[in-house]
């Protein structure tokens, strides 16, 4: 009761009630292990009691993907179909995506903070390999939307980040400059070095 007397405590109020993004991780890896040292950095950057949440193959649930994820998985074009999985578990169950092959930043934990969050690999591209939302969030569930119909995503199975960067330009304003950016809808945008490191 005595944090909401004062003006400027009441704010940590409002904060305590605010969803955050889950200590989950999600790593879709179609036919290979992850390895044991990625699991070792993973749990100590961000935290021991952090919840991997893996896809190893999708043969009992690919009968519903796109018409596009399911071209891909048929020419042998697993990360395009890993991508799209991610995706959706992603929309499921909330947390992070981070692909076998990202190492994590220690600057990942207080990302959670955010209702989703991207990052620029680069000047100009969105970095595929590390991104993250709360359960549910439109953006993701926009994303998502995106692999049905004919596109040139979809009919070239161009990869993630390049749909991202082209979905974050469109309909949030994203500037392709490599700058931390605060988008409309409350989406984050930050440095590559923020993120994580290849």
């Amino acid at each position: 009761p005595y944090l909401e007397k004062d003006k400027n405590t009441r704010q940590i109020l409002d904060f305590l009630k605010r969803d955050v993004i889950p200590e989950t991780i999600i790593c879709a890896h179609f036919g290979e292990a992850l390895p044991q040292e990625y699991l070792q950095t993973l749990f100590t950057s961000i935290s021991p009691n952090a919840r991997l949440l893996e896809a190893e193959d999708c043969g009992d649930c690919a009968h519903d993907f796109p018409p596009s994820v399911q071209r891909a998985l048929a020419e042998g074009n697993l990360e395009y179909a890993e991508e799209y999985v991610s995706l959706r578990m992603l929309y499921a169950k909330g947390g992070i995506v981070l692909r076998p092959n990202m190492r994590v930043s220690l600057a990942l934990k207080h990302l959670r903070l955010n209702w989703a969050f991207f990052g620029f690999e680069d000047q100009e591209t969105i970095c595929s390999g590390c991104f993250g939302a709360v359960a549910g969030h439109y953006a993701i569930q926009a994303l998502l939307d995106s692999y049905n119909g004919d596109s040139i995503f979809n009919r070239a199975l161009l990869p993630l980040g390049e749909r991202l960067r082209d979905f974050l330009i469109v309909r949030f304003g994203l500037k392709p400059n490599g700058h931390t950016q605060r988008l409309k809808g409350d989406l984050q945008v930050y440095l590559p070095s923020v993120l994580a490191y290849d």
